[in-house]
């Protein structure tokens, strides 16, 4: 009972103005009864129209906009290597994806995640 009482509270669209402080309240909520080495941080997009905004929540579920790159988890540095210097303003949503999947792909083959 109290769990699902935690969870409506922490989810009720109602309670927040976007999804994206929806998902911060969500990722603050779990991570305080998550063991330390299982905490999460996420990257979520919000889109308005044709522009897309990226957001990082990190395990306090504090959320800030990205305007550059960045990569988080166990397989940063393979998608490091993968992304890292495509130029996010230059390229299309399709071309980041495909890159982005070899990248996944490539640390799944290598038992790398």
């Amino acid at each position: 009972m109290v769990g699902d009482l935690m969870i409506d509270l922490a989810t009720n669209t109602k309670r927040f103005n976007s999804h994206i402080e929806r998902a911060s309240n969500c990722i603050d909520e779990i991570n305080k009864i998550a063991a330390s080495c299982n905490k999460i941080e996420i990257l979520a997009v919000s889109h308005a129209g044709s522009n897309s905004v990226l957001y990082h929540i990190n395990e306090d579920g504090y959320r800030c906009r990205i305007n550059d790159y960045i990569s988080i988890g166990s397989g940063q540095e393979v998608a490091d290597t993968f992304c890292r210097s495509l130029i996010h303003n230059q390229i299309s949503m399709k071309t980041f994806a495909t890159i982005a999947f070899l990248a996944i792909r490539f640390m799944d083959q290598n038992r790398l995640i």
